[in-house]
């Protein structure tokens, strides 16, 4: 599997993973809403997604180095 994958993954899961956590545990600050007047989405689990991604490609990276 490429490593581009590998991140991509990464940054879905940790983020849908999020999502679930916050819409299980009630937690405001994790939730997304879709309301007939309005959406909210939560951005936390978007950034955290966002960084755990850039963080396995570094892994991924150094990794290929060393090899």
């Amino acid at each position: 599997m490429k490593p581009e994958w590998i991140s991509l993954l990464v940054s879905f899961g940790t983020i849908t993973l999020l999502y679930l956590i916050g819409y299980m545990a009630k937690i405001e600050i994790l939730t997304f809403r879709l309301l007939f007047s309005y959406t909210e989405i939560a951005l936390l689990p978007i950034a955290a997604g966002f960084a755990a991604g850039w963080i396995s490609q570094w892994i991924l990276k150094k990794r290929e180095k060393r090899a």
